[in-house]
């Protein structure tokens, strides 16, 4: 009995979630491939856009980003050298990390405030001056 709900369960677990894309839809991307690695050497969106157009494989499908993900993926047999278009673009920029200098850093503070010796230099000590002026 436990060993019977234990297969039942592998068996849930295999059908949960969703399946593989690549798999689901092989024939509509070797399609793809053949068209765009051939001498037709179509763009993947005129591939995939003739694909849906003319109903070819009905029930496999799927859009020109996600063959791009693939593409960048490497999980297709097309790279990005095959893909005319994409080559001649720029690469999108790393962007930079804007921050607003508001002051001097606290870590260039002199060494005479480490002591704490004397009054108001305690870190923090004016936000609570600040942050309850409305009591006043």
């Amino acid at each position: 009995m436990l060993r019977e709900k234990a297969n039942k369960g592998e068996v849930a677990l295999a059908n949960c979630g969703s399946k593989n894309k690549i798999v689901a839809c092989s024939e509509l991307l070797a399609f793809v491939e053949e068209k765009v690695l051939g001498p037709e050497r179509w763009s993947s969106d005129v591939a995939i856009g003739c694909s849906k157009t003319n109903s070819l494989y009905a029930g496999q499908q799927f859009s020109t980003k996600t063959f791009y993900n693939w593409v960048d993926g490497r999980l297709v047999k097309v790279k990005n050298i095959d893909l005319l278009l994409k080559v001649r673009r720029r690469p999108k920029r790393l962007r930079k990390e804007r921050k607003k200098v508001l002051g001097k850093s606290i870590e260039t503070r002199p060494a005479t405030v480490e002591t704490r010796e004397e009054f108001g230099h305690w870190e923090g000590g004016w936000h609570c001056e600040q942050s309850y002026h409305f009591l006043r």
